[in-house]
């Protein structure tokens, strides 16, 4: 099984995020949603599917991008597309999954990357 199809992604795609973000708010005690509700996951970025054992590297962030709502370009390009995407998903289109799934397979082939984020993280590799 190709990684980007574990279904395990699914089901955390699945969830209601919003309703997580407010359970782990609750449980570390923080006022406030620091816009986490607004986003929903991204459990991958770029094509997990061409990994390769001991030559690739594991990043984790949380909304590197927020926030991208008064951000003009990863809003329209990124944020927008993929909150719609996977409320179509939650809404039981089940195209929409494949959609998100691609969509963030080919993040650095696209005009979504946010380069300015990743080419910092990348340098050296």
């Amino acid at each position: 099984m190709r990684p980007s199809q574990l279904p395990e992604i699914r089901e955390l795609m699945s969830r209601d995020y919003r309703a997580d973000v407010r359970r782990l708010n609750e449980l570390l005690n923080i006022r406030g949603d620091a816009g986490l509700e607004e986003i929903p996951p991204i459990p991958f970025t770029g094509d997990i599917d061409s990994m390769e054992r001991g030559n690739c590297i594991c990043l984790i962030g949380i909304n590197p991008q927020f926030p991208a709502l008064s951000r003009e370009k990863p809003h329209r390009l990124e944020i927008g597309p993929t909150k719609e995407t996977i409320a179509r998903f939650h809404r039981g289109e089940e195209g929409a999954y494949q959609e998100f799934t691609d969509s963030r397979l080919g993040y650095f082939r696209g005009d979504m990357a946010n380069w300015v984020h990743y080419g910092k993280l990348a340098e050296g590799y």
